[in-house]
């Protein structure tokens, strides 16, 4: 830009300066014409005299050759600035294709940065390439691993459920064992009811003992609750059981151990903590506690009120066992199939083996006698 400057400075210069020298000679031919039109003038007027003017000839000459060569100078003088006005075009020129050029450099500027831009994006894209190709081996390796995975545990899978399947089996076996193992306890039962205690029906007469008369509330009293058991062909078993245990007064000085609107208990137990247990040894020396070889129970002789089962939770009922006082003990008390026995089998509902026949005021007189402690489950008192 700086040489430009000088260029365009240099050239108007010369411009002047010629145009100056070129009007200068201008003048000059200018006069030099005028003189020699004059002379030219004066010579034909000697010529038109008939006399020969000789100084005025050479003058005209002289000035003829003048004119010719201020003329040859201003045509080298008007060249020269037409030369002068070329090298304007050609600067003009010149500074267009600089403009030209420093915006094609600009571009080209823009063109290198962009270059190398994209060099920075190709490297982070090779970047990129290198984790891509390295996750994708992660990949495959982790799904080599999850296909793995999986047919590890679709093996498993098949082996559980053939494991299940021969648990299943072996399940099923066990229970037809166990049915023909009651089926043939209930045999056993039976026939023993029948050589020991007759074919039946069996009733079993429970004296109680009253410290206090609940009617009078004065001496001692004495009454029988009568039970009638169910027949041989619905619970044997359990029949077997309380009969066994009655003929051998295991439940001699038993008492009537809770007390609720739904039942009245009869247990070998003791509010004396020292003698807790000592009510159980005769059951566990001979072989009743518990006194049922599986949980009996048969549909077609329910709960009911008044009816005597043996009472127990998630294992073998007995020997304690409770009267129903409501027809509600089979609703709220006895749920089959909601819970699990010590075995982890749907547990069954409590042996039920007998009902009241005769004594059904007693068991009011219990219901309603005082509890201790007062208005809870718990022992009823004077009995």
């Amino acid at each position: 830009q700086q040489f430009s400057a000088q260029c365009d400075t240099i050239l108007k210069a010369a411009r002047s300066e010629n145009e100056e020298k070129h009007r200068k000679i201008m003048e000059t031919l200018d006069k030099t014409k005028e003189e020699l039109n004059v002379l030219k003038g004066k010579a034909g007027e000697c010529s038109s005299e008939g006399r020969m003017c000789a100084d005025v000839i050479e003058n005209s000459q002289l000035l003829t050759s003048k004119v010719e060569a201020l003329e040859g100078v201003n045509k080298r003088y008007a060249s020269a600035l037409l030369d002068i006005q070329q090298c304007h075009v050609n600067l003009d020129k010149s500074l267009a294709e600089k403009e030209s050029m420093e915006m094609s450099i600009q571009e080209m500027e823009k063109e290198m940065f962009l270059l190398e831009e994209l060099k920075e994006d190709s490297e982070q894209l090779q970047k990129c390439q290198y984790e891509l190709d390295s996750l994708e081996d992660a990949y495959l390796y982790a799904d080599e691993q999850l296909a793995e995975v999986l047919q590890q545990k679709r093996q498993l899978k098949t082996d559980k459920e053939n494991e299940i399947a021969l648990c299943k089996k072996k399940q099923q076996g066990w229970e037809k064992r166990v049915d023909y193992m009651e089926e043939y306890v209930a045999k056993l039962s039976r026939r023993a009811v029948i050589e020991r205690y007759g074919e039946g029906p069996h009733h079993v007469i429970l004296d109680i003992r009253y410290q206090v008369d609940p009617q009078t509330k004065t001496g001692p009293r004495s009454s029988q609750i009568i039970i009638e058991l169910a027949p041989l062909d619905l619970m044997p078993h359990a029949v077997h059981s309380f009969l066994d245990m009655v003929s051998r007064g295991l439940y001699n000085g038993c008492l009537f151990a809770f007390g609720s609107r739904f039942l009245v208990a009869i247990a070998p137990e003791t509010r004396d903590a020292n003698r807790q247990r000592e009510l159980f040894v005769p059951f566990e020396e001979q072989g009743f506690n518990p006194p049922l070889a599986y949980q009996e129970y048969n549909p077609d002789y329910p709960h009911e009120i008044y009816s005597v089962s043996f009472s127990g939770g998630t294992s073998i009922s007995g020997p304690a066992f409770f009267i129903a006082l409501t027809d509600e003990i089979s609703e709220l008390h006895l749920k089959s199939g909601t819970a699990l026995d010590d075995h982890g089998l749907p547990l069954r509902r409590e042996p039920c083996f007998g009902k009241v026949v005769i004594g059904h005021e007693d068991l009011e007189f219990l219901q309603n006698m005082e509890r201790d402690p007062p208005g809870g489950l718990g022992w009823i008192k004077k009995i």
